[in-house]
Protein backbone atom coordinates (compact mmCIF):
# COMPACT_ATOMS: atom_id res chain seq x y z
CA UNK A 1 0.00 0.00 0.00
CA UNK A 2 2.40 2.25 0.94
CA UNK A 3 4.59 1.02 -2.41
CA UNK A 4 1.48 2.76 -4.34
CA UNK A 5 1.50 5.92 -2.36
CA UNK A 6 4.80 6.84 -2.90
CA UNK A 7 4.09 5.90 -6.89
CA UNK A 8 1.10 8.46 -6.79
CA UNK A 9 3.13 11.18 -4.69
CA UNK A 10 6.08 10.94 -7.48
CA UNK A 11 3.21 10.59 -10.53
CA UNK A 12 1.64 14.14 -9.03
CA UNK A 13 5.12 16.12 -8.27
CA UNK A 14 6.41 14.85 -11.84
CA UNK A 15 3.47 15.81 -14.09
CA UNK A 16 5.49 18.50 -16.06
CA UNK A 17 8.52 16.05 -16.56
CA UNK A 18 6.17 13.19 -17.46
CA UNK A 19 4.41 15.50 -19.79
CA UNK A 20 7.73 16.25 -21.48
CA UNK A 21 9.32 12.68 -22.05
CA UNK A 22 5.74 11.55 -23.48
CA UNK A 23 6.05 14.58 -26.39
CA UNK A 24 10.11 13.15 -26.72
CA UNK A 25 9.33 9.54 -26.79
CA UNK A 26 6.33 10.63 -29.78
CA UNK A 27 8.73 13.10 -31.28
CA UNK A 28 11.37 9.98 -31.64
CA UNK A 29 8.99 7.91 -32.74
CA UNK A 30 7.74 10.25 -35.42
CA UNK A 31 11.61 10.88 -36.38
CA UNK A 32 12.39 7.72 -36.50
CA UNK A 33 9.46 6.03 -38.06
CA UNK A 34 9.97 9.40 -41.20
CA UNK A 35 13.58 8.16 -41.18
CA UNK A 36 12.35 4.53 -42.68
CA UNK A 37 9.69 5.70 -44.78
CA UNK A 38 11.51 7.75 -46.44
CA UNK A 39 14.75 6.55 -47.45
CA UNK A 40 18.24 6.87 -46.70
CA UNK A 41 18.89 10.69 -46.26
CA UNK A 42 21.59 12.66 -44.12
CA UNK A 43 18.88 14.97 -42.64
CA UNK A 44 16.45 12.10 -41.69
CA UNK A 45 18.88 10.37 -39.78
CA UNK A 46 20.73 13.21 -38.21
CA UNK A 47 16.71 14.21 -36.96
CA UNK A 48 16.24 10.51 -35.76
CA UNK A 49 19.43 10.56 -33.81
CA UNK A 50 19.34 13.76 -32.07
CA UNK A 51 16.10 13.22 -31.00
CA UNK A 52 17.00 9.98 -29.22
CA UNK A 53 19.87 11.51 -28.05
CA UNK A 54 17.31 14.10 -26.43
CA UNK A 55 15.36 10.62 -25.63
CA UNK A 56 18.31 9.61 -23.87
CA UNK A 57 19.02 12.75 -21.80
CA UNK A 58 15.14 12.58 -20.86
CA UNK A 59 15.17 9.37 -19.08
CA UNK A 60 18.26 10.13 -17.20
CA UNK A 61 16.73 12.97 -16.41
CA UNK A 62 13.57 11.62 -15.15
CA UNK A 63 15.21 8.52 -13.31
CA UNK A 64 17.05 11.38 -11.43
CA UNK A 65 14.30 13.58 -10.53
CA UNK A 66 12.00 10.46 -8.72
CA UNK A 67 14.81 9.21 -6.89
CA UNK A 68 15.59 12.97 -5.51
CA UNK A 69 12.18 13.09 -4.63
CA UNK A 70 13.51 11.56 -1.53
CA UNK A 71 17.06 12.60 -0.40
CA UNK A 72 18.70 9.66 -0.01
CA UNK A 73 22.28 10.60 1.56
CA UNK A 74 22.05 12.13 5.00
CA UNK A 75 19.86 11.44 8.16
CA UNK A 76 17.36 14.09 8.30
CA UNK A 77 14.74 12.84 5.04
CA UNK A 78 11.13 12.94 5.12
CA UNK A 79 11.18 8.71 4.61
CA UNK A 80 13.65 8.11 7.58
CA UNK A 81 10.36 9.94 9.81
CA UNK A 82 7.69 7.52 8.39
CA UNK A 83 7.34 3.90 8.77
CA UNK A 84 8.68 3.55 5.42
CA UNK A 85 11.42 0.80 4.89
CA UNK A 86 14.18 1.47 2.24
CA UNK A 87 12.92 -1.92 0.42
CA UNK A 88 9.25 -0.18 -0.35
CA UNK A 89 10.95 3.00 -1.45
CA UNK A 90 13.30 1.21 -3.72
CA UNK A 91 10.44 -0.65 -5.34
CA UNK A 92 7.97 2.66 -5.71
CA UNK A 93 10.89 4.21 -7.16
CA UNK A 94 11.92 0.19 -9.43
CA UNK A 95 8.01 0.91 -10.28
CA UNK A 96 7.71 4.74 -11.76
CA UNK A 97 10.82 3.74 -13.86
CA UNK A 98 9.22 0.36 -15.20
CA UNK A 99 5.70 2.29 -15.68
CA UNK A 100 7.08 5.46 -17.14
CA UNK A 101 10.51 4.73 -18.96
CA UNK A 102 10.33 1.24 -20.10
CA UNK A 103 6.42 0.46 -20.60
CA UNK A 104 6.57 3.78 -22.62
CA UNK A 105 9.60 2.88 -24.80
CA UNK A 106 7.64 -0.25 -24.85
CA UNK A 107 4.36 0.95 -26.27
CA UNK A 108 6.74 3.52 -28.52
CA UNK A 109 8.70 0.34 -30.20
CA UNK A 110 4.87 -1.03 -30.91
CA UNK A 111 3.87 2.48 -32.51
CA UNK A 112 7.06 2.63 -34.60
CA UNK A 113 6.53 -1.07 -35.69
CA UNK A 114 2.95 -0.88 -36.37
CA UNK A 115 3.27 2.70 -38.35
CA UNK A 116 5.75 0.37 -40.88
CA UNK A 117 3.24 -2.70 -41.01
CA UNK A 118 5.87 -5.13 -39.64
CA UNK A 119 5.27 -7.71 -36.83
CA UNK A 120 5.28 -6.60 -33.35
CA UNK A 121 7.07 -9.21 -31.06
CA UNK A 122 6.56 -8.13 -27.46
CA UNK A 123 8.88 -10.94 -26.15
CA UNK A 124 11.65 -9.26 -28.38
CA UNK A 125 10.53 -5.93 -27.55
CA UNK A 126 11.00 -6.67 -24.19
CA UNK A 127 14.01 -8.51 -24.47
CA UNK A 128 15.40 -5.50 -26.59
CA UNK A 129 14.91 -3.15 -23.41
CA UNK A 130 17.59 -5.70 -21.12
CA UNK A 131 20.53 -4.15 -22.16
CA UNK A 132 19.76 -0.30 -22.23
CA UNK A 133 18.30 -1.11 -19.09
CA UNK A 134 21.28 -2.09 -17.62
CA UNK A 135 23.53 -0.17 -19.36
CA UNK A 136 21.79 3.19 -19.09
CA UNK A 137 19.28 2.94 -16.73
CA UNK A 138 20.71 0.93 -13.89
CA UNK A 139 23.59 3.36 -13.51
CA UNK A 140 21.39 6.10 -13.83
CA UNK A 141 19.12 5.02 -10.60
CA UNK A 142 23.05 4.48 -9.05
CA UNK A 143 24.00 7.67 -9.75
CA UNK A 144 21.00 9.65 -8.52
CA UNK A 145 20.51 7.70 -5.43
CA UNK A 146 24.15 8.41 -3.41
CA UNK A 147 23.96 11.85 -5.39
CA UNK A 148 22.40 15.13 -3.58
CA UNK A 149 20.93 17.36 -6.23
CA UNK A 150 20.37 17.50 -10.34
CA UNK A 151 23.84 19.24 -10.64
CA UNK A 152 25.92 16.43 -9.20
CA UNK A 153 24.16 14.27 -11.61
CA UNK A 154 24.97 16.69 -14.33
CA UNK A 155 28.66 16.77 -13.22
CA UNK A 156 28.51 12.75 -13.59
CA UNK A 157 26.94 12.52 -16.69
CA UNK A 158 29.46 14.86 -18.76
CA UNK A 159 32.27 12.95 -17.23
CA UNK A 160 30.90 9.78 -18.25
CA UNK A 161 30.10 11.33 -21.70
CA UNK A 162 33.90 12.82 -22.11
CA UNK A 163 35.24 9.29 -20.55
CA UNK A 164 33.17 7.76 -23.39
CA UNK A 165 33.69 9.86 -26.19
CA UNK A 166 37.45 9.82 -25.33
CA UNK A 167 37.42 6.02 -24.96
CA UNK A 168 35.79 5.35 -28.87
CA UNK A 169 38.27 8.04 -30.10
CA UNK A 170 41.44 7.08 -28.37
CA UNK A 171 42.65 4.25 -30.76
CA UNK A 172 42.43 6.43 -33.64
CA UNK A 173 44.10 9.24 -31.63
CA UNK A 174 47.37 7.22 -30.02
CA UNK A 175 48.22 4.58 -32.15
CA UNK A 176 51.77 4.73 -33.38
CA UNK A 177 53.56 1.85 -35.19
CA UNK A 178 52.24 -0.92 -34.66
CA UNK A 179 51.86 -0.39 -30.97
CA UNK A 180 48.92 -2.65 -30.41
CA UNK A 181 49.54 -2.81 -26.66
CA UNK A 182 49.24 1.14 -26.82
CA UNK A 183 45.90 1.49 -28.14
CA UNK A 184 44.38 -1.24 -26.08
CA UNK A 185 45.72 0.43 -22.61
CA UNK A 186 44.55 3.79 -23.40
CA UNK A 187 41.24 2.26 -24.85
CA UNK A 188 40.28 0.40 -21.86
CA UNK A 189 42.23 2.86 -19.49
CA UNK A 190 39.62 5.70 -21.02
CA UNK A 191 37.13 3.46 -21.04
CA UNK A 192 37.25 1.96 -17.35
CA UNK A 193 37.34 5.74 -16.27
CA UNK A 194 34.24 6.49 -17.74
CA UNK A 195 32.48 3.77 -15.84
Amino acid sequence: MRILHIFRKDVRRLAAPLLALVVIEATAAYCETQSYLSGPSRSSYYRSQSTLLLLTFAWIFLIAAVILQERLPGTRQYWLTRPIGWPRLLAAKLLFVAVFVNAVWFLSDCVILGSLHLPIDPPLLLFRQIPLTVILFLPAFCLASISSGLGQIAMGLMMAAFGFVFAILAPTLFQSHNSRSTSFIVYNGSAFGSL
